[in-house]
């Protein structure tokens, strides 16, 4: 958290992080794995992080997994999962990687003590949405399209992708993921409370 203080009053920033931030702040090993389990790629990406295990529905078995240099753990785990589980994985209370969906209800607290909320703001940023992808073929080509059916009305962002590892032989997949991850900055919600402290 961090504390500012000027003429207008104090302002409380709150960044929270779960054990998955273990993820993304670690190098996934570069090499190539073939026919991971999961208990395998627990073993190579969330060794010693306090991860339980996945919890699943079905799986599909993956021919392979692998990380170039810099890819961080949480993008080889999520590729894995989306393979593997046809889902993105989220963490659970008791560090499980779940790739379940989520039940009708999901009941999100703000703080142990229920802290009051002074304004909820919706934010919608329209640049960050991307509307469609071609994405480049095994032979160099691009042929592969997808379509984002959450792009909202009137956003025509188009982008052209090449695939890395692990995505490979996920080529679709792949630009799923980027248009879905494209909505992640689309829609925000910015909470302002009186001071904590």
């Amino acid at each position: 958290q961090n504390r500012e203080q000027d003429e207008n009053g104090r302002l409380l920033f709150i960044k929270c992080r779960t054990i998955a931030a273990l993820l993304l702040d670690n190098h996934a090993p570069p090499m190539e794995f073939q026919n991971p389990t999961p208990d395998t790629v627990l073993s190579l990406y969330c060794n010693n992080m306090g991860f339980q295990g996945f919890l699943y529905d079905e799986y599909h078995t993956v021919p392979s997994v692998s990380a170039t240099r810099g890819t961080s753990c949480w993008d080889a785990v999520e590729a894995f999962c989306e393979q593997a589980f046809g889902r993105p994985p989220h963490v659970t209370e008791d560090n499980f990687l779940s790739c379940k969906p989520y039940g009708d209800s999901v009941i999100h607290h703000f703080g142990g003590g229920g802290h009051p909320v002074c304004s909820v703001e919706r934010v919608i940023d329209r640049t960050k949405a991307i509307s469609g992808a071609t994405i480049r073929d095994e032979a160099g080509n691009y042929s592969i399209a997808v379509r984002n059916d959450d792009c909202p009305t009137g956003v025509t962002r188009h982008r052209y992708i090449i695939p890395e590892a692990p995505w490979l032989y996920y080529r679709e997949l792949y630009g799923k993921r980027t248009l879905r991850r494209s909505m992640r900055g689309y829609k925000a919600i910015k909470l302002t409370t009186p001071s904590l402290f």
